[in-house]
């Protein structure tokens, strides 16, 4: 038990470690853009686009824009879009990687051999292909990189018999579970295709570029990513640092985020616990000024968020005012906001349930039980507890859902749903198990 014990400390530590990231020394620098990134491209609202590349274009000219938006929106918008940042081994451009052999193709992953295939299991043919599109030299550095594709976790368009949360999406790890069902081969299907488009003219620029931001969900997994987006807005020496120009992410609608947050650790780790809670609540702070005309907002929290000991029922309270009430006060902060589903990892999210279904708290069943969700909104819904028990759960249609903006004046609910299952555990005692040493107490 000491050797199980001892492995599962030296696990929590080292995902703890991957939480709360920092620039080292020796870690490369993103990819920001450079200082005069600032001449426009775009043309500014205030000067008259020149026409001099589009009048002999029947497209530009004849087809209205309506039309010319229906097709762009259909060529490569209303979908799903994963944006990831991720710092490995640098890719070779594509004029200079070699063929991909028959045998490497017929196991395509999704996204294709440029994605992280080291986190998965894949055929040698594969593996050997990946390699070859890297730069393989000895002593090459690690450098940060763009990555981006169509999210294939979900069944093709139209068709909502099964549903994949974010949490389990595996799309950049070329492990998307519906992809063969897409139309099109690997994997050019999983590419987001508009970069011929783009570089067309600027007209074209101008209206595709809207579409790609505009119209589809935006996915994303990357810690660094996230951090560096958020803090653009901000009045640190990061904020004067660009990745993403400001007047693109304004242009975004739909935003699903997987985000590492460790906010609930060993009491001998209280000063990082602190840290990383003043850190999230100054990135939901900022969420609404980087991102303002957001409708959907989803955010699905990882396993790291609780790492104590003790069972969640007994911090509910604390959970409520470190977490969720953070959560709400970022969700007041959005003017267009629709609605804000949050995922939370099965051992945090379980006691929370269990207290909504006594307290007669909003529940929602959907499809399944992993669809299963409660509405949150601070001071209405937390009770105390034995408060308000009813064996009766009051259930609503997701079609007819009241506006959230009614909920509360100044502040504002949203809906909770079970996320990630926890690799920690508690038993009918509340003693702790953690399921990588095979449901072993560990205290």
């Amino acid at each position: 038990m000491p050797d199980s014990f001892g492995q599962w400390a030296r696990d929590v530590r080292k995902r703890l470690r991957r939480v709360h990231v920092t620039k080292r020394d020796d870690e490369p620098e993103i990819p920001y853009l450079p200082p005069n990134y600032r001449v426009p491209l775009t043309a500014q609202p205030s000067t008259a686009p020149s026409i001099s590349a589009t009048v002999n274009s029947a497209l530009f000219t004849r087809l209205p824009p309506e039309a010319r938006q229906q097709i762009l929106v259909a060529a490569f918008g209303g979908r799903t879009l994963h944006m990831n940042l991720r710092l490995g081994p640098p890719l070779l451009p594509f004029s200079e990687r070699p063929p991909i052999p028959p045998s490497a193709l017929q196991y395509m992953p999704h996204g294709g051999i440029s994605a992280e295939l080291e986190h998965g299991q894949w055929p040698e043919e594969v593996l050997h292909a990946a390699r070859r599109a890297r730069v393989a030299v000895p002593g090459t550095k690690p450098v940060w990189q763009w990555w981006g594709c169509e999210c294939h976790r979900n069944l093709p368009p139209g068709d909502e018999r099964v549903v994949i949360a974010p949490w389990q999406d595996r799309c950049v790890r070329g492990e998307a579970k519906w992809c063969n069902l897409y139309p099109g081969d690997a994997p050019g299907k999983c590419l987001i295709g508009c970069l011929g488009w783009l570089m067309t003219c600027r007209q074209a620029y101008n209206e595709g570029i809207n579409v790609l931001y505009s119209t589809n969900t935006i996915f994303m997994a990357s810690r660094k990513l996230i951090d560096t987006l958020i803090l653009s807005v901000s009045n640190s020496p990061l904020g004067q640092r660009v990745l993403v120009p400001p007047h693109r992410l304004v242009l975004l609608t739909k935003l699903e985020l997987v985000w590492d947050w460790a906010l609930f650790i060993r009491p001998e780790d209280n000063e990082q616990q602190t840290a990383h809670r003043a850190d999230m609540v100054q990135s939901l702070g900022l969420l609404p000024r980087a991102f303002p005309n957001l409708v959907t907002i989803f955010i699905s929290y990882s396993d790291v968020l609780y790492r104590r000991p003790i069972s969640p029922d007994k911090y509910l309270g604390e959970i409520d005012r470190e977490l969720l009430l953070p959560l709400s006060e970022m969700v007041s902060q959005f003017s267009r906001l629709d609605q804000c589903v949050v995922e939370l990892p099965t051992c945090t999210f379980r006691p929370l349930m269990s207290r909504a279904q006594r307290s007669g708290t909003e529940v929602d069943k959907g499809r399944s039980w992993q669809d299963t969700r409660f509405w949150w909104e601070p001071d209405c819904n937390v009770k105390e507890e034995g408060a308000g028990s009813t064996d009766e759960t009051p259930e609503t249609s997701r079609e007819n859902q009241p506006d959230q903006k009614d909920r509360l004046k100044g502040r504002v609910g949203f809906w909770v749903k079970s996320g990630v299952e926890s690799d920690l555990f508690f038993d009918y005692q509340g003693r702790p198990g953690y399921l990588s040493t095979q449901g072993q107490v560990l205290f």
